[in-house]
């Protein structure tokens, strides 16, 4: 047990002359000297236990506070219980609505309770008639009901102020504060936490050819100040698996992922500290979900999907392709596949990044299963184009929430499918398969400028991105008969120079 006083007694030296035969009962007056006033005022023995509160509770509890009075007086005194909750305040709990609830004394009865504030805190008076002052008052327990911690941040430490005073004297909290009469109850910490878990796919299709990713469920980010059990369940309300994990383990930035054996539907994920599992949480009874929503810090509810681009290579003749055909795709849920979702290409750098800022075409608005999609080829303000080199590209699911089927997307309202892998957590690309686009019509050697693909002017560079393939135009204006230019071709700030090389110049008049 953690207590501690807000200021240090003073020993007493009075007692340093009482001879040693009685040096026990000498020990023990002096300990109730420390704790009691030179007017013999009550004084609080035991300050009280505490549990740590939690932010779906709205009471918690103080147990086991004693208070000893004048033990002159035989029956009949009124005393009265100061209780300080400065700092759950200070932890952004809502206490406005806080009263003294239920309270049971021993050896004493309640006859009122009230509230007043005092330097911007609310203190709570518990009025007490003690049955006999030659024992204790036993306060096995008072209530304090109507905390709100829905806003609450997490804090550790808290403790209660408590302090008692005589009810027929003018002592109030604030005599007691100054006199440092004010004790401390046990330390306890106001658990919260958040979970969030991001609408996703497994079991889908990945930029590797033929592969997909193990189906396991990604947590996005766990947030909690005591060790705690994650639990999923589907929507029929079976609990499908769940993990415990410390403070230490959710802290760190190791993902999480969770087992499943349903595909595609709504799904929700409980955050539940350990303390307040129960022994048991396999099943499909509706109490154990219950106890686990009543138990739960946290929650958060997500979507599970089935994805698949098939998107095979391909080779053209024609140099100006403006539509890829030939592509599969398919988002499956539970909800008889109607997810609108669209298709998008995109290029990929040498090294397997796919760059999604740049596009090279993307469908209209999709749902189910699509088979020999074409996909026309347009940038992102929704420009026709054409794609006149070869290349790899990627094919991606992107999600198109409240869009209507078969018609122009919003691109500004998708987003990338994420893919979830039971062993990698979510991997690079989401729901995607890559090609390589293969132009058989390549140019010859002699080269006008109708047929360039990039041409530049002077030294001015080009910040457009340069593929492979592509044929480079320069338009020499030096002044001089004979010159030489340096090009560099380079990559994002993550890159090193790709390549660079020279090109003589001959100036014919």
């Amino acid at each position: 047990m953690d207590r501690s006083s807000l200021t240090q007694y003073r020993p007493v030296a009075v007692l340093v002359m009482c001879v040693i035969v009685v040096s026990v009962a000498a020990v023990g007056v002096a300990q109730a000297s420390a704790e009691t006033d030179a007017r013999g005022s009550p004084n609080i023995t035991d300050s009280g236990d505490t549990e740590n509160l939690f932010s779906f509770e709205n009471r918690h509890s103080i147990s086991n506070i004693e208070i000893r009075t004048d033990n002159e007086k035989s029956s009949g005194g009124n005393v009265t219980l100061y209780i300080n909750l400065i700092e759950l305040r200070n932890a952004n709990i809502d206490l406005s609505e806080v009263a003294i609830g239920d309270t049971e004394v021993r050896n004493g009865r309640v006859i009122g309770t009230n509230k007043t504030r005092n330097d911007n805190q609310t203190i709570h008076k518990i009025k007490i008639n003690q049955s006999n002052t030659s024992n204790p008052i036993q306060v096995d327990s008072v209530q304090l009901a109507g905390v709100n911690g829905t806003n609450g941040k997490k804090a550790g430490d808290i403790q209660y102020r408590l302090g008692i005073a005589d009810a027929n004297s003018t002592v109030g909290y604030k005599d007691l504060e100054s006199d440092g009469q004010i004790r401390q109850s046990e330390k306890f910490d106001f658990v919260d936490g958040s979970i969030t878990v991001r609408d996703q796919a497994t079991a889908s299709t990945t930029l590797r050819k033929n592969s997909r990713t193990s189906v396991g469920v990604t947590v996005s980010k766990v947030v909690s100040n005591a060790n705690s059990t994650i639990v999923l369940a589907n929507e029929n309300g079976d609990i499908l698996s769940y993990k415990s994990r410390t403070v230490q383990e959710l802290s760190s930035k190791n993902g999480l992922s969770l087992n499943t054996s349903t595909l595609g539907g709504s799904f929700n994920v409980y955050l539940i500290p350990d303390s307040r599992v129960g022994t048991q949480l396999d099943g499909t009874d509706k109490d154990t979900l219950d106890q686990i929503k009543q138990s739960a810090v946290a929650e958060d509810e997500f979507q599970m999907y089935l994805g698949t681009v098939q998107f095979n290579n391909q080779e053209y003749e024609s140099r100006r392709i403006t539509n890829i055909t030939n592509i599969t795709s398919e988002v499956r849920d539970i909800s008889e596949a109607n997810t609108p979702y669209i298709v998008s290409i995109h290029p990929i750098t040498a090294d397997g990044e796919i760059i999604y800022s740049d596009y090279i075409g993307y469908s209209n608005v999709l749902t189910g299963v699509n088979d020999g999609l074409t996909v026309p080829v347009r940038n992102i303000s929704g420009d026709r184009g054409s794609i006149w080199h070869s290349n790899r590209y990627a094919a991606t699911i992107r999600l198109a929430p409240r869009q209507k089927v078969g018609e122009p997307v919003n691109l500004n309202s998708t987003y990338l499918l994420p893919n979830s892998d039971i062993k990698k957590q979510f991997i690079e690309g989401g729901v995607s398969d890559s090609s390589d686009i293969h132009i058989s019509n390549v140019h010859s050697s002699q080269v006008g400028s109708s047929e360039v693909d990039r041409l530049f002017n002077g030294t001015k560079s080009d910040r457009d991105r340069v593929y492979s393939g592509e044929v480079i135009g320069y338009r020499n204006e030096l002044s001089q008969e004979n010159g030489r230019v340096k090009f560099g071709v380079n990559c994002d700030r993550r890159r090193r120079l790709r390549a660079s090389f020279e090109l003589s110049l001959t100036r014919h008049c």
